[in-house]
C-alpha cells in the first residue's frame, strides 16, 4: 500500500484537465503491457487553472515518478494514454497533439501536433503489436498512423464532416479498426 498522490478532495476522475468533449478516453491511467507499471493523469482542484500532473507508478515497488513535462505541453489538456508493446513509449494524447515519452531516458523525445483544421487533439490510440506504429483518433473521426522511430504521419482517413465525434478502438495486433461515433 501506497498513499494516494492525489490530494483528497475530489470524489470523481479528473484527469481531463479541461477538455470537455466526447473523443477523450475518459480514463485516467493506462497499464503498461507488461502491467508493471501504471500510467496516471490529475489535474488538482486548486488552482482552478492548474495543469494535469502525469505519475508512473511502479506496481513492484510501488514508488511514484513524477514526469517533468516539457514548459509548453503544461497547458494541454490530457486525451489519453498509451504505452508501446516492447516497453519504450509512453504516447500521451492532448488537446494539441501527441507527446512521445521515452522510457529509458524518463525524456520527452518528441511532439507530433494534430492537424485537423478545427481541433488539433489526438486521443484515443494504441500501438501496433511490434510497436512500430501507432494509430491516433483526431477530431471528427480523423484516423492517422505515425511511425514510433521518426514520428512522421503514414496514413491518414479523414472522413467527410458531419460534425461527428467518437471512439476508437484497436485490435490487439493493430490491424483492424472499429470507430464508432456518438
Amino acid at each position: 500500500r501506497v498513499p494516494s498522490p492525489f490530494t483528497q478532495q475530489r470524489f470523481f476522475p479528473s484527469c481531463v484537465g479541461g477538455l470537455s468533449a466526447t473523443y477523450n478516453d475518459k480514463q485516467c491511467w493506462e497499464w503498461s503491457s507488461d502491467r508493471r507499471t501504471l500510467a496516471m493523469a490529475f489535474t488538482p482542484e486548486e488552482p482552478v487553472q492548474a495543469f494535469t500532473q502525469y505519475m508512473l507508478l511502479d506496481t513492484a515497488t510501488l514508488e511514484i515518478m513524477r514526469l517533468k513535462v516539457p514548459d509548453e505541453f503544461q497547458s494541454q489538456p490530457f486525451a489519453s494514454f498509451a504505452f508501446s508493446p516492447d516497453g519504450k513509449w509512453l504516447a500521451i494524447g492532448t488537446s494539441a497533439g501527441l507527446w512521445w515519452y521515452d522510457r529509458a531516458s524518463a525524456s520527452f523525445a518528441r511532439f507530433i501536433a494534430g492537424d485537423h483544421n478545427r481541433n488539433q487533439v489526438l486521443g484515443p490510440m494504441r500501438f501496433t503489436a511490434d510497436s512500430k506504429r501507432i494509430i491516433a483518433l483526431g477530431d471528427q473521426l480523423q484516423i492517422s498512423v505515425y511511425d514510433a522511430d521518426t514520428g512522421s504521419r503514414l496514413g491518414r482517413h479523414e472522413p467527410t464532416f458531419e460534425n461527428w465525434e467518437g471512439e476508437l478502438k484497436v485490435s490487439a495486433d493493430g490491424s483492424r479498426l472499429l470507430v464508432y461515433k456518438f
